[in-house]
């Protein structure tokens, strides 16, 4: 089994129940598909990321530098597309620390002002749960047959 995944469920059946883990038929769909990649923010490169929503259910946000070194790159979390809760929320990256939160969560990094913000960012899925019926990224891409391959978001695009 895939330790990742294993955490990002618990976490995600305990924060979000009904969002992600439950399939059509309303039996459960675990959390199944995962990738991962590194990301760097700095003055003298990308500095900032404008909000955006990920090609997720679950995202896992792991910061890789302390906080120390390096001013802004705030993670700015926005409202739930989909959702009528509009809160926001600023979290500071630090060393070792991951942070939770939906993929169809509007979010954004702020301006790094100085030094070097890295993190690593890994996106989860169930493409049998929630993303077999509407594309978790955007949540309106509506799959009335079933079948994931109908969008962007599916397996056929992105394995």
């Amino acid at each position: 089994a895939d330790l990742l995944l294993i955490v990002a469920e618990q976490v995600t059946a305990a924060a979000w129940p009904r969002e992600t883990l439950v399939g059509a038929a309303g039996a459960r769909a675990p959390l199944d598909w995962r990738h991962a990649y590194v990301l760097r923010y700095a003055p003298s490169g990308r500095d900032s990321l404008v909000p955006h929503t990920d090609d997720s259910e679950v995202t896992v946000n792991v910061g890789l530098v302390a906080r120390e070194s390096f001013a802004g790159g705030d993670l700015l979390l926005g409202g739930v597309r989909g959702q009528a809760e509009d809160s926001e929320c600023a979290i500071t990256p630090d060393l070792g620390v991951a942070t939770f939160h939906l993929g169809r969560r509007l979010h954004a990094v702020d301006t790094v002002t100085d030094g070097e913000r890295r993190v690593l960012i890994c996106w989860c899925r169930s493409m049998h749960g929630v993303r077999s019926r509407v594309c978790p990224c955007c949540w309106m891409n509506r799959r009335d047959n079933g079948d994931a391959r109908d969008c962007v978001c599916g397996d056929a695009w992105n394995s």
